[in-house]
């Protein structure tokens, strides 16, 4: 099983074979709400490309 977390400390980590960490640069001091919307913007970016991939391998 693969985690994405944003902290690779996480119990998520610990439980994952293997662990995708996506860090949110500057994040310090910005609101949680803000923090959650980049984090899920830039997981959406990274799985968008994961599935591209994928599609392409197999066709």
């Amino acid at each position: 099983m693969t985690g994405i977390t944003d902290e690779i400390e996480s119990s998520i980590s610990s439980l994952s074979k293997d662990v995708l960490g996506i860090h949110v640069p500057n994040s310090e001091g910005v609101e949680e709400t803000t923090y959650n919307k980049v984090f899920l913007e830039a997981l959406e970016t990274v799985l968008g490309v994961m599935q591209e991939k994928i599609a392409r391998s197999y066709s």
